[in-house]
């Protein structure tokens, strides 16, 4: 059973050089990356191919995840 899957993510992140600046949590600005992938059966292997939504010629990146739900 492999099910298509699409995705979007997008954040903000507070770092160690946010706080040497004076910068607060999220002041940057939003990242959003979106993607494919494929969900193999009920193992939780799933991979993804995702590339940054905010940059005209980003790279792809790909993932592989293995997880269980328990």
């Amino acid at each position: 059973n492999v099910r298509p899957v699409l995705f979007v993510d997008g954040g903000k992140a507070w770092n160690e050089s946010n706080h040497q600046s004076g910068g607060i949590a999220g002041s940057g600005p939003l990242a959003l990356d979106g993607g494919m992938g494929l969900l193999f059966g009920s193992d939780g292997l799933r991979i993804d191919v995702a590339r940054d939504l905010r940059a005209q010629r980003s790279p792809a990146r790909v993932s592989v995840r293995l997880s269980q739900s328990f």
